[in-house]
């Protein structure tokens, strides 16, 4: 191989491979708008390829009983096999011929028809009119770890250009398979390009002199694209691994994991303004409903209208495997942690849609929470849950674990909000309102002399310390989450609760050097950010130690741009992408600061999207320190009518100089904030009076304004 490449600017890899009489050049791209794998490969001699295709088997290790050994096609003929009824495997299905290649598997049984929506997911190939396959078999194990089926033959390859078309097809487990559909080669390639190109303008950064986290950024965002989007209404949530999974043993099942996993693959999604992103995880939590629905009533029979997830999931309303008793491992926080990524999407695009989507998903996890919550000195407690899976090590409760507490006042708040925005519920609005602000405090631990935010209240026994450290366990990591993802500390926060995040963090740094602790890449270093800590430069060194390191081979980060967290954590390490853009831009209290926790010595530019509802946030800074542009502006609506704000505050960059927007002067207030009127369609331009650009005036995008409601409450508004 001289040559191998993957190109992000549009999802294609490329290989070249010099043959002993010649060359060989396989280029490849899965089409973003419609599901097939289009192979391209150029030769410049008549060579052999070998094509096999395989299919999950759907369970880790052999099966039992063995699938039945491979048989060859012959006289032109089709071979198939099956999956037998009897088998610990899913339905599968391989074919074989000098026309078709085909592999399918199901999610299911017949016998669960009943239960959710059972599929079909198909791969075939050909290779057009006048062409066929040699050798083709249909195997029941390709070998080594791929125990599942497989289909493989001989592809003669002319010198030239030639090309393989392979289409993903899903279809009703009843329902027999339609007949291939026609391919227009050019048209998928032009139609690809496109869309590449429309997603890479959504968003920017660019930090002068980190240049290795601008590379984890932009491929965070690639792997992020063809991990998790939405093709023809179609869509399936990536599970731990997302698309890379090569054979059929699988860490942790590779299923979509709601302790924090699954939703950390979303952390960064909204502020590079890719919404649509959301779409597979959004279908992945509505359609397990009824089933959640259904643990809650065997749960908390007396709790109606609650919902109780496990720990593990699928897509399409499959329940996966899982341990501890109701499978949620012991701990409450699966359903209060899958709303995370529905909160984060609500603060980014104010969407009336999906207010009315969520919000029977939000209702009945606060019901969950109601139940359980037990009112005491004041506060609502969460007195008998796991901070741990399974309470480990020693299966002791673990009460008030500083993860749930950290996430349950955003949460309650976010529920009241959307349904105010949606007219409903106003006596559940002021009973969510009042527990938002009577969630417990953070329990506390002394540590080395130090006051910091313990895992859960009671803290660690010294045995119990000791078991957690040997076993990799997550300790210290609680004062993370008080600041992230969504938390309850921030810089504008009162200066005991910082410092006391502060502390708690490098109790954490202490503990983990270089935050190399298994499950906390995509936390630690945002959460740091979010808090002020170690912004003069020492974090983001830390951040660069962690992604060039290759000391630690389980500790790093790979030239396509995954990080391989120290215990073996895959796709949700794309969510650390967000620490990027908490230092160009975080909005505390619903105030813009701009490049809050990006040391100076370093030059940066960015256009991200803000979490004061839809408002996209383009700004410049020199290597001094100086913000040289400030632009806002309301983004189209990405599905309808919206809730927006037309006043956007902003903590001035120029303490030394009054402020022109759109070239008028506006009045700063003593804290340093200055308010911009936004209008739809107009690009609002931000200077400082000091140095002004020579055109400073607000200019219009070219399209035509939606109407706004004026007679709306406070600065919030319905746009569209």
């Amino acid at each position: 191989v001289t040559v191998a490449e993957q190109r992000p600017a549009n999802g294609t890899v490329l290989l070249e491979l010099e043959l002993p009489d010649g060359r060989l050049q396989v280029g490849a791209f899965v089409h973003a708008p419609v599901d097939v794998l289009i192979i391209e490969v150029y030769s410049t001699i008549a060579a052999t390829v070998v094509i096999t295709m395989w299919t999950f088997s759907g369970c880790n290790g052999p099966p039992r009983p063995p699938v039945s050994p491979d048989s060859p096609a012959r006289d032109g003929d089709t071979v198939m096999k099956t999956t037998s009824s009897t088998t610990d495997r899913l339905p599968s299905q391989v074919s074989a011929g000098p026309d078709q290649l085909r592999v399918e598997r199901a999610n299911g049984w017949p016998f669960q028809l009943n239960t959710f929506a059972v599929q079909w997911f198909t791969l075939r190939t050909s290779l057009g009119v006048g062409k066929t396959f040699r050798n083709a078999r249909a195997m029941g194990s390709c070998g080594g770890h791929l125990w599942g089926p497989c289909a493989r033959a001989s592809w003669s390859v002319q010198p030239g250009h030639n090309h393989l078309v392979v289409e993903l097809e899903t279809r009703n487990f009843t329902h027999p398979l339609p007949p291939a559909a026609p391919i227009d080669l050019q048209e998928l390639r032009t139609s690809h390009t496109m869309s590449w190109d429309s997603f890479w303008d959504r968003s920017y950064i660019h930090i002068q002199g980190s240049q290795s986290t601008v590379f984890h950024w932009y491929m965070s965002q690639y792997l992020l694209r063809i991990s998790s989007w939405t093709v023809g209404g179609r869509s399936a949530a990536p599970g731990l691994f997302g698309p890379f999974v090569v054979d059929d043993e699988v860490t942790w099942f590779g299923d979509i994991t709601l302790n924090y996993n699954s939703e950390a693959i979303y952390y960064s999604a909204a502020a590079a303004n890719h919404l649509e992103a959301f779409e597979p995880y959004f279908n992945a939590i509505l359609d397990f409903m009824p089933i959640a629905k259904t643990m809650a009533e065997e749960s908390s029979p007396s709790c109606d209208g609650a919902l109780h997830f496990p720990a593990h999931i699928l897509p399409h309303g499959v329940r996966a495997a899982g341990v501890g008793g109701r499978g949620d491992l012991g701990q409450k926080q699966m359903g209060l942690f899958a709303t995370v990524p529905f909160v984060t999407y609500w603060k980014y695009s104010h969407s009336l849609s999906f207010a009315q989507r969520a919000f029977p998903l939000l209702k009945g996890v606060a019901r969950f929470w109601e139940c359980h919550l037990i009112f005491m000195d004041d506060y609502f407690h969460d007195g008998d849950d796991c901070a741990e899976e399974l309470c480990l090590p020693d299966g002791d409760v673990q009460p008030n674990p500083t993860v749930v507490l950290s996430l349950l006042p955003d949460f309650f708040r976010t529920v009241a909000e959307v349904a105010e925005m949606l007219g409903t519920e106003p006596e559940l609005r002021s009973h969510w309102q009042k527990m938002a602000t009577r969630i417990a405090p953070y329990p506390m631990e002394h540590v080395d002399g130090n006051v910091v935010i313990a895992d859960f209240h009671g803290g660690e026994s010294a045995q119990g310390l000791a078991l957690r450290l040997h076993a990799g366990g997550s300790v210290a990591w609680g004062g993370l989450f008080a600041a992230f993802p969504l938390g309850t500390v921030n810089v504008r926060s009162l200066p005991g609760e910082v410092a006391l995040v502060h502390r708690s963090l490098a109790r954490f740094f202490k503990q983990w050097p270089g935050g190399k602790q298994g499950n906390s890449f995509p936390h630690a270093f945002t959460a740091a950010a979010r808090v002020g800590w170690q912004t003069d430069g020492a974090l983001l060194s830390m951040w660069e130690a962690y992604l060039t390191n290759t000391s630690d081979p389980k500790c790093q980060m790979y030239r396509n741009g995954m990080v391989l967290g120290c215990g073996g954590t895959g796709l949700e390490n794309v969510g650390g992408a967000t620490f990027a853009n908490e230092m160009l831009l975080q909005a505390p209290g619903g105030i813009l600061h701009l490049f809050p926790a990006l040391p100076l010595g370093l030059a940066a530019s960015f256009r991200l999207r803000a979490p004061v509802g839809p408002l996209l946030v383009t700004a410049a800074r020199r290597i001094d320190g100086h913000v040289t542009e400030v632009n806002l502006q309301l983004p189209e609506p990405d599905e309808g009518p919206a809730v927006v704000r037309t006043v956007c505050a902003v903590l001035s960059p120029w303490k030394d100089s009054q402020v022109l927007v759109d070239g008028q002067a506006t009045e700063i207030d003593a804290n340093g904030v200055f308010r911009v009127h936004l209008s739809e369609g107009i690009v609002h331009v931000i200077q400082p009076s000091a140095n002004p650009s020579a055109d400073h005036r607000s200019f219009a995008l070219g399209v035509q304004p939606r109407h706004i409601v004026e007679s709306c409450t406070s600065a919030w508004c319905v746009q569209g």
